[in-house]
């Protein structure tokens, strides 16, 4: 070969040339050639490397595949999901970071744009980390972004995303920050409202608390002497906590007023009543014996706690003293406790990590556990036999090994085949010769072999003549261009140079890939040049960097690199950011939890904060204090009526306002329910009242003095005299009418026609209707009946549906009733109101029904709630007596709980009672078995 190395074969013998490519790997023999040059054979290749599936470049970190697929680079001993691939889907970045991106904030023409003036083609420009963080931070900032909130008067107040705006009162509001609840889930609101103190009792008489029940009796009161108590629906106690002047005790009432469950604390008893009064008990009694009995080890009984049933049967609570026996074949028996260890062992030392327990079985047979061995083993690594001459013979994956112990070699038969310990292998049978033996030969057959390989062999390349190579001649193997030829003893390699050049005109070709002087294509999409990578629309140049083409750029690692984005700097922003880095961002800016969203603090600095997107409530106390928003604006005002109490004042300058009128500071003037005290001052500036007969408004002067100019008046014109004359009003009679002179002193005299009634009284004439009048006709628009307030008028109106008739009250707008109405019979007949009642009760019914099925269906979930918040106990040998409280849409409960752990843990005893603000109640008891 190129080193020069003599391989000598004789005539028979085999010379092999072999390349390191597998005997499976598909091959092809289109761009090898072997040339007889000056008696030597050239392998030479082809420049233009064709029918190549995919080429293979390594280094020491990596290897480079180029297939019909596209290029993949596969790093050595790392992770797979790090592979980086380009193909005509796109690029594949391995989870690596993609470095040195410029900004994505330019257009075609390399001028820079903001994020919201970005339009066109810049949306797909892929953007860096530096990018990202001035993003966030013109979002997040208060000066271009941040959250804010307005007074009424325009007055704005700012912080940055993350921060909190205090929302403080004035000493007369209060703002504080509390938790509610909306849709099943809590939240922290903003509360604005008065400030107030509530004060339930004091250190010498304890003060009390008390829900009233459906019936108007206690439901739940909580007595500083009396301890607590929940009533039932009548009345009676169903579940009581004594305090400290009762005797000590919890109980659970049934239904009948008889106790369900007590806890006696005077004489240390619990009982349980069913629900027919039967007990239930749990005593102390002598139960069966122990491992160490009553006395010790030869005791023959031992105390245990009996729970008795209510039907008389007994079961007895186990300690962890009880335990098991274990026996061998032996006979020997091993008693343990209960939480003691019993060890099974083996001789196997615990050095040993290698074992297996795939040959091993526990079955059950007859109450015992009987181990047993498979017949077939499996899962081993070796098995050593060892005889009486102590000769050894060891079976393992590797096949079978022999050590004699009185010196001589080893034998072994391995899947290298035999290794016989340089002894004969004796008295073989002549093997079978052909293509396909793997027979073993013996000598006679050897000497034939050798007669025929004496003869030597020809050697041809091309097709070219051949030539005779007679033992001891030597072939020598030339590289040609590209190729590599070397030999290890017998074995020659030819191969490709680890630097090949195919020259200006040569390519390689793999399927759809090419590599040639301009670079490398893969099919008609995927193609590396000088001037960069492009794959369908994604390019990838040095001059403009990378162009995704409207793909996505998958598995790329974060180009924070595990640190924060207000904490990346330098290189770190220009790295691409990927969907992760911009969730990160995203949720720094918009979750209150990661430092982001908005805050609203309290006078006492308590915070409220939010994600973005979201809303703090701000809300009124419900008393003095509402809120609205409005027009995109959240407006605090004071209610329409507001309520500070008996001791409450308002102040505004020198003016106050307060239970006892209206004062101002420094001056007499005052205003209480008594009526104003002017101080001796003016009332200046008063509007005109009204001058009428039930008037009590005041007049002023400018009132006072037209009505002595009037005064004035009258005396002057009742020296000239007065007319008379009779004249017609829409369409009235008169007769002999003429205009008649009336002086003072003068009689003028009325008459009364049909139907008129004239009365004097004194002075005073009186012009009526008769009571009792006749008409041919009347024709009216409306008709008034009756007088004073017992006026009502009737009158036909028209409206969509037609004429109708409206009965109303003097006024015409009041409503008026009509009685004595007959019940009505017919469809369009009217109804009275004791027909309508009739409906109104029924539906009253049907309302009140469903009001106490609500109570009760409240009631009913927060006693749930009440009981299933009772802590329980956990440590074994430990009771628990606890108290908890539940409410449920407006309801409210207390529940007592009792309950014991036995004192191995495995017996749980719990005992509970709930009482609800609606007057009803619910118990329960529990025991259970755990292992």
């Amino acid at each position: 070969g190129d080193t020069g190395e003599v391989i000598a074969k004789k005539l028979n013998e085999t010379l092999a040339i072999k390349g390191n490519l597998t005997a499976t790997a598909a091959v092809t023999d289109k761009n090898l050639r072997v040339d007889n040059e000056n008696g030597q054979l050239i392998v030479k290749m082809a420049k233009s490397l064709t029918d190549l599936t995919n080429a293979t470049f390594g280094s020491d970190n990596s290897n480079t595949t180029i297939g019909g697929n596209g290029v993949t680079i596969t790093p050595k001993g790392g992770d797979a999901s790090n592979t980086v691939s380009l193909t005509d889907k796109g690029l594949n970045n391995g989870n690596n970071q993609v470095t040195n991106v410029s900004t994505g904030l330019k257009d075609r023409d390399g001028n820079n744009v903001t994020l919201a003036n970005a339009s066109g083609d810049v949306l797909n420009n892929a953007v860096n980390v530096g990018d990202l963080k001035d993003s966030v931070n013109n979002l997040t900032n208060a000066t271009t972004g941040g959250f804010g909130l307005t007074d009424e008067k325009g007055n704005d107040v700012k912080a940055d995303l993350g921060k909190t705006v205090t929302v403080q009162g004035d000493g007369s509001v209060r703002t504080t920050v509390v938790e509610v609840e909306k849709d099943g889930k809590k939240e922290k609101v903003l509360e604005v409202g008065l400030t107030n103190n509530v004060t339930v009792g004091n250190d010498k008489e304890p003060g009390t608390i008390t829900v009233k029940g459906e019936n108007g009796k206690d439901g739940v009161s909580i007595s500083g002497k009396d301890g607590i108590g929940i009533k039932g629906e009548n009345g009676q106690d169903a579940v009581s906590i004594n305090g400290k002047d009762g005797d000590g005790t919890v109980a659970v009432k049934g239904k009948d007023g008889k106790t369900g469950v007590a806890l006696n604390g005077k004489d240390g008893t619990i009982g349980i009543n069913g629900k027919d009064g039967s007990n239930g008990s749990i005593t102390v009694a002598q139960g069966e014996k122990g491992l160490d009995g009553n006395d010790g080890a030869n005791g023959k009984t031992k105390t245990r706690i009996v729970y008795e049933k209510p039907n008389g049967d007994k079961e007895e609570v186990a300690t962890l003293n009880d335990g098991l026996n274990f026996v061998g074949n032996d006979g020997k028996v091993i008693a343990k406790k209960l939480n003691k260890t019993l060890a099974i062992k083996g001789n196997l030392s615990t050095a040993v990590k290698d074992v297996t327990a795939n040959n091993l079985r526990v079955d059950n047979v007859g109450d015992e556990l009987i181990i047993n061995m498979a017949k077939a083993l499996t899962d081993l690594t070796s098995a050593t036999f060892t005889n009486k001459d102590g000769n050894k013979s060891v079976v393992d994956g590797n096949g079978l090994t022999i050590t004699p112990t009185k010196g001589g070699n080893i034998v072994s038969l391995t899947t290298s085949g035999l290794d016989n310990g340089g002894n004969k292998v004796i008295n073989v049978a002549a093997g079978d010769v052909n293509a396909n033996s793997t027979d073993a030969v013996n000598g006679s057959q050897l000497y034939a072999v050798s007669e025929v390989a004496n003869k030597g062999w020809n050697i041809q390349t091309n097709g070219n003549d051949t030539t005779n190579v007679k033992p001891g001649d030597t072939v020598n193997f030339v590289n040609g261009k590209n190729i590599e030829i070397n030999n290890d003893g017998t074995n020659v390699t030819v191969g490709l140079a680890k630097d090949v050049d195919l020259g200006k005109d040569g390519s390689i070709k793999a399927g759809d890939t090419i590599m040639n002087n301009e670079g490398v294509k893969v099919g008609d999409n995927v193609s590396l040049t000088k001037d960069g990578l492009k794959a369908g629309n994604v390019t990838i140049s040095a001059t403009t960097g990378i162009n995704a083409g409207d793909k996505q750029i998958t598995n790329v690692a974060s180009g924070l690199g595990g640190k924060k984005l207000s904490e990346a700097k330098g290189d770190t922003l220009t790295n691409a950011a990927n969907i992760g880095d911009l969730q990160t961002a995203v949720s720094s800016v918009t979750d209150a939890s990661q430092g982001g969203g908005f805050g609203l603090a309290d006078d006492k600095g308590q915070e409220v904060k939010q994600n973005l997107g979201k809303t703090i409530p701000v809300k009124g106390d419900g008393k003095n204090i509402i809120t609205v928003v409005k027009g995109g604006a959240l407006t605090v005002n004071l209610n329409k009526d507001v309520d500070l109490g008996k001791d409450g004042s308002v102040t505004t300058g020198n003016t106050k306002v307060s239970d006892k009128g209206v004062s101002f500071a420094d001056s007499l003037v005052n205003l209480t329910s008594n009526g104003l005290d002017n101080g001796g001052n003016k009332v200046t500036n008063v509007k005109a009242g009204d001058v009428n007969a039930n008037s009590t408004d005041a007049v002023n002067g400018s009132q006072l003095y037209a009505t002595n100019q009037n005064v004035t008046n009258v005396q002057n014109e009742v020296a000239k005299g007065w007319n008379i004359e009779a004249g017609t009003v829409d369409g009235g009679k008169v007769f002999n009418a003429s205009k008649t002179k009336v002086a003072m002193g003068d009689t003028v005299g009325v008459k009364a026609g049909k139907n008129i009634e004239i009365t004097q009284d004194g002075s005073n004439i009186a012009i009526a209707t008769s009571a009792n009048p006749t008409f041919e006709t009347v024709t009216t628009e409306s008709v008034k009946v009756g007088k004073g307030d017992n006026t009502v008028a009737i009158e036909t109106v028209t409206d969509k549906h037609g004429s109708a008739l409206k009965v109303s009250g003097a006024d015409g707008k009041s409503e008026t009733r009509i009685n004595n109405v007959a019940d009505g019979k017919a469809d369009n007949d009217a109804v009275n109101v004791r027909q309508l009642r009739g409906v109104a009760q029924n539906v009253a019914n049907i309302d009140n029904r469903v009001s106490k099925l609500d109570k009760r269906v409240r009631g009913i979930g927060a006693n749930a709630a009440a009981a299933s918040s009772l802590p329980q106990v956990y440590i074994p040998g430990k009771s628990m007596v606890a108290l908890a409280g539940g409410a449920y849409s407006g309801a409210s409960a207390v529940a007592v709980g009792y309950s014991r752990a036995s004192d191995n843990g495995k017996v749980i005893l719990k005992v509970n009672g709930t009482a609800n603000s609606a007057g009803h109640y619910s118990g329960g008891v529990g025991v259970g078995y755990q292992w």
